[in-house]
C-alpha cells in the first residue's frame, strides 16, 4: 500500500506511475492524482477511463466546503485542521473555540447552518456583525479563494468516477521549505494559505472516502510529493495511510527525485521502494542505503544505479501502446 518511486527527472518515474494506474483501474480500483501542474499530463494515460475527472480546483467547478462535503460528526474536527489555519488563528484562540462551537452539530441544526455560506450569514445576523473578527476573517477568506464556500455548485463526490486527476498547479502552495521554515511560515500569503487549506481538505475527502470503501482498492498518487509531506496536516494523513492503509484497502504513492523528502513524513512503513536513474554517485549510494541495499557490499550497483538504469527520455505515446518503462531497481 506505500510504495516510494525515487530517480532523476526524466528517469521514468511518471510513466511507470501512469502505466501501473491504468492497469490497477482496470482490475477494478481507483485511482486519485495530485498533479502539481494544469497541463495534464496524466490524460493520455488515463483517457481511456470511462467518467474519469481532471479537475483544477481554482475553476470553481465543484463545492469543496467540508461542511457540505463532510458527514456533521467530522465536519468541524475537519474544518478545525484546515480552515482555521487558512483564517489564522491556532488551536487555543478564543475565535478558534468560538468557531468550532458554531459547527456542532446541535448547534449547526439550531442555526440552520449547513454550508460557511450559512455560517457567515449566521454571523451577520447577530448585533455588532459589522465588528466579528470570525467573520471578517472569513470573509477575506472567501476573497483569497473565490469559490470555495459557493454552495451552489455541486458538491464534489468522490464516489462518482473510477479516477480524478487534481490539477494543483494554480493552488499558490508554497514551497517545501517555506513549509518547513517557521519564520518563512508566517509570512506566508493568504492566497498560499488558501491553497494549503484546499489542497489539505481535498486529501483528506479522499481519504476518508477511500477508508470507509473496504471491498475496492482505492489509491493516492502524488507527483512531486515534497509540499505533501512538508505540509503538518496532509503529512499525517499520508503518514496514516501507509500505517494502516492495509486494513482499509487504501494505498499511497509517492514520486519524487529525492528520498529525503519522505523524511519529514516518517517512512517506515513505505514497503516497496522503486529506484529509478540516480546520475549523482553520492545521492546514488544514499539512496541504496535508504532503500537497505548495502552499496559497500555491492558498489557497482552505484555504477549501475547512475549510469545505466532507466531512460534518457521518457516517451508518452509509449502509455498506451507497451509496457516497456525502463529499469528498476528495487
Amino acid at each position: 500500500t506505500g510504495v516510494a518511486m525515487v530517480g532523476d527527472p526524466g528517469g521514468g518515474k511518471s510513466n511507470r506511475a501512469k502505466l501501473s494506474a491504468l492497469e490497477l483501474i482496470l482490475r477494478g480500483g481507483r485511482v486519485v492524482v495530485f498533479e502539481p501542474d494544469t497541463i495534464a499530463e496524466w490524460r493520455k494515460a488515463l483517457w481511456s477511463v470511462p467518467g474519469v475527472r481532471f479537475i483544477d480546483p481554482t475553476e470553481s467547478q465543484w463545492c469543496f466546503d467540508p461542511l457540505v462535503m463532510f458527514p456533521a460528526s467530522i465536519a468541524a474536527r475537519i474544518c478545525a485542521a484546515h480552515i482555521l489555519p487558512w483564517i489564522g488563528l491556532p488551536a487555543n484562540h478564543i475565535l478558534a473555540k468560538r468557531y468550532r462551537r458554531l459547527l456542532r452539530p446541535e448547534n449547526r441544526q439550531r442555526h440552520g447552518i449547513n454550508s460557511h455560506r450559512e455560517l457567515m450569514n449566521y454571523l451577520r445576523t447577530l448585533q455588532g456583525a459589522d465588528e466579528d473578527e470570525l467573520l471578517l476573517r472569513l470573509e477575506s477568506a472567501e476573497e483569497d479563494f473565490p469559490g470555495l464556500f459557493d454552495d451552489s455548485l455541486p458538491a464534489y463526490r468522490p464516489q462518482d468516477g473510477a479516477a480524478t486527476v487534481y490539477l494543483t498547479g494554480n493552488l499558490a502552495l508554497p514551497g517545501s521549505d517555506d513549509l518547513t521554515n517557521p519564520h518563512l511560515y508566517d509570512q506566508l500569503s493568504g492566497t498560499q494559505r488558501a491553497g494549503m487549506a484546499v489542497y489539505g481538505l481535498l486529501i483528506e475527502l479522499e481519504q476518508t472516502h477511500m477508508f470507509n470503501r473496504l471491498n475496492n482498492f482505492d489509491v493516492m498518487i502524488f507527483e512531486e510529493c515534497a509540499e505533501l509531506l512538508a505540509y503538518p496536516a496532509t503529512a499525517r494523513i499520508a503518514h496514516l495511510i501507509t500505517r494502516r492503509g492495509r486494513k482499509h484497502a487504501t494505498g499511497i504513492w509517492f514520486i519524487t527525485q529525492d528520498y529525503r523528502d519522505l523524511a519529514r513524513m516518517g517512512d517506515k512503513f513505505v514497503t516497496q521502494k522503486w529506484i529509478f536513474r540516480v546520475e549523482d554517485p553520492e545521492l546514488a549510494y544514499l539512496t541504496l542505503k535508504w532503500a537497505r541495499i548495502d552499496p559497500d557490499m555491492y558498489p557497482e550497483l552505484v555504477v549501475t544505479l547512475s549510469q545505466d538504469t532507466s531512460p534518457g527520455n521518457t516517451r508518452e505515446e509509449d502509455l498506451v501502446e507497451t509496457d516497456d518503462s525502463g529499469t528498476t531497481l528495487t
